[in-house]
């Protein structure tokens, strides 16, 4: 992409468009300060790791996420149209990269819960939580493990999470612990780990030793729901302010 802008070492991403099958008017647009915020360098420092300039040999990830309408047929195709800038402010359409949509209707799953009130926090639609930051790059592609990931607080009547001063608290005090946890579908366990001891509430856990089920997920269960689908219950009792 660089090397198309008279050999320029940086480039600045200006627009994003994504279509569907062979409509004009785009599904979604990024311009500007959006792509400033879902631009991503995987392999940059965690606090400066955003924005919409791009250096050659360096890989960038756009965060895109499509909300269609109600009844609006899902499209077979996805067109993503780019346009960037050198650094003398020249402009080029970056041409089209197409997607096609998997046709295989998809899987419909439950709650994850019996009872209770949960607040479903850093879901896939929040592309800066930390789970669209887990990117992992390398020489086969680029893979995002936790996108579709949900952190479930459970809350009482009122719509409060933690007993008391929760700068204070136990894991006793969250609502949420200790509650009975269900599989959203059917399906076979793949995996499963438990007797991890429960980390205490607030504490930043320590960086990963690798990308491994074992070195990040705590206590958890995997489930095969498809051929090639799984679902994930981890049990950190990790709680983030």
């Amino acid at each position: 992409m660089l090397e198309a802008l008279s050999g320029t070492s940086r480039a600045r991403l200006e627009r994003i468009e994504v279509f569907g099958d062979a409509q004009t008017e785009p599904l979604v647009s990024y311009t500007d300060s959006d792509l400033d915020h879902r631009a991503m360098r995987p392999e940059g420092d965690r606090n400066t790791r955003y924005g919409r300039q791009v250096s050659s040999g360096t890989t960038t990830i756009i965060h895109v996420w499509i909300s269609l309408v109600a009844k609006r047929a899902v499209p077979r195709r996805l067109r993503h149209s780019l346009t960037i800038s050198a650094e003398d402010g020249s402009r080029v359409d970056a041409g089209d990269a197409r997607v096609d949509v998997r046709a295989a209707p998809p899987l419909v799953m439950g709650a994850p819960f019996r009872t209770g009130a949960w607040l479903a926090h850093n879901g896939p639609g929040q592309h800066r939580s930390s789970h669209w930051g887990s990117a992992l790059v390398n020489t086969r592609g680029t893979w995002i493990p936790q996108r579709y990931a949900i952190d479930f607080i459970g809350v009482d009547n009122e719509g409060t999470a933690v007993r008391g001063d929760f700068r204070k608290s136990a894991n006793g005090d969250w609502i949420g612990f200790g509650q009975e946890i269900l599989a959203v579908a059917d399906g076979v366990v793949y995996a499963a780990r438990d007797g991890l001891t429960d980390n205490p509430p607030l504490v930043e856990l320590p960086q990963s030793t690798s990308p491994s089920a074992d070195a990040t997920y705590g206590n958890y269960v995997i489930v095969v729901a498809g051929r090639t689908l799984f679902t994930t219950r981890t049990c950190k009792a990790t709680v983030s302010p």
